[in-house]
Order: structure tokens, then sequence, then C-alpha cells
């Protein structure tokens, strides 16, 4: 393809095609973006040092009676004193695991 004019540069082709203007001008926005996300490199910083594991909370202390009493005031029918012992002993968690793990019981025959 001859140019008419000398003043002119000649349009910029890829494989012998001419190359549109606009693609040309979004070359350098494309490459600034894409310098922008780092790109995965190594860019000689040092990689963090890992957090450590945080130490677990100690155990709660073990409720009194009168917690313990209160407590299955609020969760169950009402204390009795193996109930209230069997707190005191194994805290609120292990008791309400407890009594999830036992089977269901019905308070009327089902019809």
């Amino acid at each position: 393809m001859a140019h008419e004019s000398l003043d002119e540069p000649p349009p910029p082709t890829v494989d012998g095609q001419s190359t549109p203007a606009s693609t040309i001008a979004l070359a350098p926005l494309l490459a600034a973006t894409l310098s922008a996300c780092g790109g995965g490199g190594d860019n000689g910083a040092p990689a963090p040092a890992p957090t450590p594991t945080p130490t677990p909370a100690p155990p709660p202390p073990s409720p009194s009676s009168t917690d313990a009493v209160r407590f299955l005031a609020q969760a169950s029918f009402g204390a009795t004193d193996a109930a209230v012992s069997e707190v005191v002993r194994s805290g609120y968690g292990s008791w309400i695991e407890a009594q999830f793990a036992q089977p269901q019981t019905l308070h009327r025959t089902y019809l």
C-alpha cells in the first residue's frame, strides 16, 4: 500500500494488516493495568511471617449448685438433685450435649 504523502507516518500493521488507531491507543492503558496488579512475580520483599495459632481459651469454671439450679430451671422442667450434681460435675455444655444425645420420647401415645 503506497502513501501519497511523506509527512504522514504509515499506519501500523500486524502481519500485513492495518491496525485501528483505537487498538493502538489502548495498548499503553492495558500495559499499565496489568503492571498495576503485580503480575504475581516476586518483588524482592520477604514473605510475611505466618500468624501464630492463638492459644485456646481455658475451660469455664464449674458452676456452683445455685448456678446449676438456676440453669436447670431455665433449661428443663425443673432441677433434681441428680441433675444438679451432673451439671456441677460436667458443666453446662456437657449436660446440654447429653440431653441432645438422649432418644426422643413422647408424652402421649401417638394415635
